[in-house]
């Protein structure tokens, strides 16, 4: 199967999405790095790998078909073997919609593994993930704690970038990736 990994990424911007009308025909989905996954023809392993999100993710929508998640959207159900893996990843935005999550949503028939990741304790979680004080997530001992498989995050000190929560240290980052090497594949879509 193919294997997609995004290492070492992050949002702080606020994501809303504002649906209007009847739309109880569509999934709407919404995340601080993925909004949703596509069902694949092939067997597909997706990973998400030393990734935070900050920004607050809003989706507001008359049915009930909305997810929304401090990293991924939606992981929806698939006829083929979608695996997602999300490791070492943190979320501290508030998320609005039907259906939340503090890392992510996960249909029935989908698989997700979610290793060392965390969120701030006043978001809801739906068990994935562990949730934490704002103080602790702050700390030396947070990072630490994030940096289980590699020393991916650094401590924000003054003058804070994001608050006082980790940020990535991509002062020795050691794996650069050529244009050339990148592999375009229509199950991903992006959208601003």
């Amino acid at each position: 199967g193919y294997h997609h990994k995004i290492i070492s990424c992050f949002n702080k911007g606020d994501i809303v999405i504002n649906v209007t009308g009847e739309s109880d025909e569509y999934v709407i989905s919404g995340g601080g790095i993925v909004g949703k996954y596509l069902d694949s023809d092939d067997e597909l392993e997706i990973g998400i790998n030393n990734g935070y999100n900050t920004g607050n993710v809003t989706i507001n929508c008359s049915s009930g078909n909305s997810y929304a998640g401090g990293i991924i959207g939606l992981v929806p159900d698939n006829e083929n073997e979608l695996i997602v893996n999300v490791r070492s990843c943190y979320n501290v935005g508030i998320i609005e919609a039907e259906n939340i999550g503090g890392i992510l949503n996960i249909e029935k028939n989908a698989v997700a593994e979610i290793d060392n990741c965390f969120m701030l304790d006043v978001v809801e979680n739906n068990g994935y993930g562990e949730s934490l004080a704002e103080d602790f997530m702050k700390s030396d001992e947070f990072v630490n704690m994030l940096n289980k498989y590699g020393n991916f995050f650094i401590k924000d000190t003054e003058p804070f970038v994001n608050e006082g929560y980790p940020v990535i240290d991509y002062s020795d980052m050691n794996e650069t990736i050529n244009v050339d090497d990148v592999t375009i594949n229509n199950n991903i879509s992006v959208y601003p």
